[in-house]
């Protein structure tokens, strides 16, 4: 008969007051059982434990840490975008899913076979992007991507101040970083 069903069948009519009598007849109980031999080995609960404790590993140094798991896909600017802020992937994986990890501290990106590719602090603020440099591609590759070429033709559509102002956008260092607000002001203006 399980432990469960042995307390309550011994003290079935016994009236507990408080909770600190039923954790003291619970002990009680709990400390008998465990010294009492078991039916199918010549061992005590207790006994057995002991013979067994040498084959436990001890607990990692590290607590475990709960976190969310969520997909997110890699927009064609090299980010994800989670709880409202961006985080970046390197750019090989633009178009694909992938499966992030969202801790207290730290966000964790892995590919579709679960290698981690990259790692990033948590963003402190809504719309921050946390990025790594060499998760992009060089300027030059940018600025040919199709998404900024089409983001360049798009903006002569709308005006000359329009394409003037998405030009001086791309032309920097990293073209792809304004890259959703050109297609936000695309989406406002058409």
């Amino acid at each position: 008969m399980p432990y469960r069903e042995a307390f309550f069948e011994k003290f079935r009519d016994y009236k507990f007051y408080s909770l600190f009598d039923l954790n003291q007849k619970m002990r009680a109980f709990l400390d008998a059982f465990n010294k009492r031999v078991m039916k199918d080995r010549d061992l005590s609960h207790e006994q057995r434990f002991e013979l067994e404790k040498q084959n436990l590993a001890s607990l990692p140094a590290i607590g475990f840490e709960i976190y969310e798991s969520k997909d997110a896909k890699v927009h064609p600017d090299c980010c994800i975008q989670l709880q409202k802020s961006f985080y970046s992937v390197l750019f090989q994986y633009v178009g694909q899913v992938v499966r992030t990890r969202i801790k207290t501290d730290f966000i964790e990106i892995y590919n579709q076979d679960n290698l981690q590719i990259a790692v990033h602090r948590r963003a402190t603020k809504i719309g921050e992007v946390v990025s790594n440099q060499k998760h992009f591609p060089e300027s030059l590759l940018q600025v040919q991507s199709y998404d900024v070429q089409k983001a360049l033709s798009q903006s002569k559509a709308v005006g000359p101040k329009t394409h003037e102002l998405v030009k001086k956008l791309v032309e920097g260092d990293r073209p792809l970083r304004y890259l959703r607000r050109i297609q936000g002001l695309r989406r406002d203006t058409g």
